[in-house]
């Protein structure tokens, strides 16, 4: 234990993601996060003055029913250590991963989902569905068609020379940096600089925290592995991601497993789409004529009525049987499909050491459900925050604007001086219900368009 008279020194270690940043630039984002924190807590966060280390910010803070304490905030600046890499090679790489990003992406954000909302009834079941086809939409509609607009607008930039070097900084660094760390060339650039920067901020700290955003959240996990620090908080991991990427190019085969299963299993739920719709217009039709014959019959008691209602029913029945035999071998279709696919995935699958391990430290998670990045699993028993989702129409810029909120800065502190000491209930998120509108027009737009197509595959095959 500490001396009581003296103040304890906390060090953060702030880690930053992919693309370019200033020298010092996270340090001071994730300090301005905490003072946001502070003052969300009615406490204050002092900075010290201006020193010639731009590579550290150091505060004092004063929070209620807390002794004071201080917090170093350590840049762990790992740009300046890493070699681009070619806008070409990282072009070709981004065209063959897109698909399985995509893919990754939305059924990352059904399982956050069902975290985020853990409401287990009816209504509660039926909300998740909603959303998570709104997401489905997004990947089979509107990726699809980004995508498309993105090959017809790339002539016309490349023409402009202004334009296309924008654009190869854009690939050469943004994405250039998750392909570095894919390809494994980070590990004795990035991650051992984070290790040493750690090792020298541990040296005059009560207790060490690695805060890392984004692809900085992953390295932090890469380096806690190493040597466990006291804490970490990931800001917007991509560390599901980022693992799914290296998984990828260490599994050679596994690429081929999924387009195959992609493939066979889209024409079969299609298949099985339009087959229960086929088997639930028969049996609407069968039972409205049946109930007519049969009122028909009770009305009149003629003995033909009853004769034609009783055919009548008998055609029904028939017509049922047909529409489910055609249903039934779709479905078991389908299950052996996910089968054999789970079965070739973990033949095929080869992690890299690292991947299925977590650090032995605590792990604060912060999180939001507008953030494609951040989505996945995180180590079991690790508190996850979410923070305010910003209005629908800047999600695009959700990713990059975490230490702009004051729950960010709540979670930091958490982080430091424990749950038990907050007198603040962690943000719940919440859903606009006009989203749940768009959820449900969304799951009618992939029902029918899924239907259209496997009706397209049994004409073709010859059972339309």
């Amino acid at each position: 234990m500490c001396d009581q008279e003296r103040v304890p020194t906390y060090a953060m270690v702030c880690v930053h993601g992919i693309g370019r940043q200033e020298r010092g630039q996270t340090a001071r984002e994730v300090a301005h996060a905490f003072a946001l924190g502070a003052a969300e807590l009615a406490g204050k966060c002092t900075f010290s003055a201006t020193t010639d280390d731009v590579d550290t910010v150091r505060a004092h803070v004063v929070l209620p029913h807390h002794p004071p304490f201080d917090v170093v905030f350590h840049d762990a600046w790992w740009d300046a250590r890493v070699e681009p890499a070619a806008s070409r090679r990282t072009l070709g790489w981004m065209l063959r991963v897109a698909p399985f990003v995509l893919a990754a992406t939305v059924a990352l954000w059904v399982y956050d989902i069902g975290e985020a909302f853990p409401d287990r009834r009816r209504l509660g079941e039926a909300r998740r569905t909603l959303l998570a086809c709104v997401a489905i939409a997004l990947c089979l509609v509107a990726a699809p068609l980004a995508l498309a607009l993105a090959v017809l607008l790339l002539p016309f930039v490349l023409v402009r020379r202004r334009a296309r070097r924008r654009i190869g900084e854009i690939i050469g660094v943004w994405f250039g940096d998750a392909w570095s760390y894919r390809s494994d060339l980070l590990d004795g650039s990035a991650i051992a600089y984070v290790l040493e920067v750690m090792r020298g901020a541990r040296e005059n700290a009560d207790a060490t925290v690695l805060v890392g955003h984004s692809q900085g959240a992953e390295l932090c996990r890469r380096v806690a592995l190493l040597e466990p620090p006291e804490g970490c908080v990931w800001v917007g991991s991509g560390e599901a991601q980022l693992g799914m990427l290296r998984t990828l190019r260490h599994s050679p085969l596994l690429p081929l497993v999924l387009w195959a299963h992609a493939l066979v299993a889209s024409a079969t739920f299609g298949i099985l789409v339009a087959s229960g719709w086929r088997l639930l217009s028969t049996a609407s039709i069968a039972l409205w004529e049946t109930g007519q014959r049969l009122v028909e019959a009770a009305r009149t008691g003629s003995p033909v009525a009853v004769s034609d209602a009783v055919v009548a029913a008998e055609a029904a029945s028939d017509a049922l049987f047909r529409a489910a035999f055609e249903f039934l071998p779709g479905g078991l279709a389908l299950v052996a499909v996910l089968s054999v696919t789970l079965v070739l995935v973990s033949l095929t699958r080869r992690w890299p050491e690292d991947i299925p391990r977590q650090p032995e430290c605590e792990v604060m998670v912060v999180k939001s459900l507008l953030d494609p990045v951040c989505l996945g699993p995180v180590k079991p028993g690790s508190p996850v925050r979410y923070v305010p989702a910003a209005p629908l129409r800047r999600w695009h810029l959700e990713h990059i604007r975490y230490f702009e909120k004051a729950h960010t800065g709540v979670a930091l502190i958490e982080a430091l001086i424990g749950t038990e000491q907050l007198r603040l209930a962690p943000h719940t998120p919440r859903v606009p219900p006009r989203l749940y509108l768009v959820g449900a027009l969304a799951a009618v737009a992939c029902c029918a368009g899924m239907g259209a197509v496997g009706t397209a595959l049994l004409r073709a095959a010859g059972l339309g």
